[in-house]
């Protein structure tokens, strides 16, 4: 190989991918708006199965609804939460700050994961009159 360099795959910084990380953000996807696109495989905005809309006087359980703040979808648990409330369901929205998405399976990582899985089974016990909560793990 005279004349030509090579470079090993080893020599070349790799950045991680974000989907390698728990807590990847919206700008390491190309930016919020780009982020749509990356979920949703490209199909066009007004896909039917894309929207989510809860109609006026739509027979709902009561849900609760929890997000990390830190998460690329507090915003869309804020609107989940204003559409069932603006339609008349019940629905009980907690934000907690400075959490990424699904740190309630994130005990050790996250020590408020306790108190949000304690506050969904308050709910669902007060939602199906089945009592107090208990811990079970």
């Amino acid at each position: 190989m005279t004349g030509s360099t090579r470079t090993s795959r080893s020599a070349v910084p790799r950045t991680p991918s974000p989907r390698s990380r728990p807590a990847a953000t919206a700008a390491e996807y190309g930016g919020p708006r780009r982020l749509p696109w990356v979920y949703t495989s490209g199909h066009p905005d007004d896909t039917p199965r894309l929207r989510l809309t809860v109609a006026a006087g739509t027979a709902l359980p009561p849900l609760p609804v929890q997000a990390g703040g830190a998460e690329m979808l507090s915003g869309g648990a804020r609107h989940l939460h204003t559409m069932v409330r603006t339609a008349g369901g019940d629905c009980t929205l907690d934000i907690w700050p400075g959490q990424v998405h699904v740190f309630q399976a994130l005990p050790r990582l996250a020590p408020e994961a306790d108190a949000a899985l304690g506050r969904a089974a308050e709910f669902l016990c007060a939602a199906s009159t089945v009592g107090t909560p208990r811990k079970v793990s």
